[in-house]
């Protein structure tokens, strides 16, 4: 599908954000760093660029639906960290012996993983704020729906984001997870509002994308520069970075 160039004759009466990779991204630097030392701890021996370099790969993973994305539970939400983790140190770790490799980067993920959830790590993607600012200024109502563990709420108050949004909607909290429409759809009764009067903001095909459709939701990707990501998009408009958003929903 092509995407759309303009969105403003939509009308649509609120706009709903992903969290994470959209709005939400981390402090690489010193994750990978914290990582690479727990990593240590367990004998296993990761530098911190083969690290980031093996999430990015991962994470895309995600976004494309080879990994499933589960997140209607916090005990889900976990065992799907757990996963993702060992997985990116699995590809980061490609010299060690195999069996050994996926025992000893399990037990990494497992130990990291409670240090990674606590938030500190979380800060917003440039332009995130100054969209949501732009996009409140104009009226629109803002929402959020996001696959997350139960902290999100938390880390949307630390990164002082909270008020934009008069909806929240975390899987892990509701027992539901993108891209089950059902997630919309109580997304819709929250907010009044219809299908066609809803706008998705987010970074994964798989989840973002397909939920939203399926939901008679408009959608876009955010692609972050990522040519497989819009190709694999049947989304209405596919934008480079979030701050592309406000002039995507101005006057034509």
């Amino acid at each position: 599908m092509t995407p759309a160039l303009c969105l403003a004759d939509r009308q649509y009466r609120m706009i709903v954000f992903d969290a994470g990779g959209t709005l939400i991204g981390a402090d690489w630097p010193r994750v990978t760093k914290d990582m690479s030392n727990v990593a240590a701890r367990h004998g296993l021996s990761v530098g911190t660029e083969a690290i980031r370099n093996s999430f990015r790969e991962t994470w895309r993973d995600v976004l494309l639906g080879v990994i499933p994305d589960q997140a209607d539970s916090p005990q889900a939400v976990t065992r799907f960290w757990h996963h993702l983790l060992a997985h990116t140190l699995d590809r980061a770790s490609a010299t060690s012996p195999r069996g050994a490799l996926n025992h000893l980067a399990w037990r990494v993920a497992v130990d990291f993983y409670p240090q990674f959830d606590a938030g500190d790590y979380h800060q917003l993607i440039e332009g995130a704020h100054s969209a949501l600012s732009a996009l409140s200024d104009a009226g629109f109502r803002l929402g959020m729906l996001s696959n997350w563990s139960p902290r999100l709420p938390d880390v949307l108050e630390r990164l002082g984001i909270r008020p934009f949004f008069e909806t929240v909607v975390v899987s892990s909290l509701v027992g539901l997870a993108k891209p089950d429409r059902a997630i919309f759809h109580l997304v819709e009764e929250l907010a009044g509002c219809r299908p066609h009067q809803l706008l998705y903001v987010g970074d994964s095909p798989s989840a973002d994308v397909v939920g939203s459709k399926a939901a008679g939701w408009d959608v876009v990707l955010v692609s972050r520069g990522d040519p497989a990501l819009g190709a694999a998009s049947d989304a209405d408009a596919v934008i480079h970075n979030i701050s592309d958003l406000p002039s995507l929903l101005t006057p034509c």
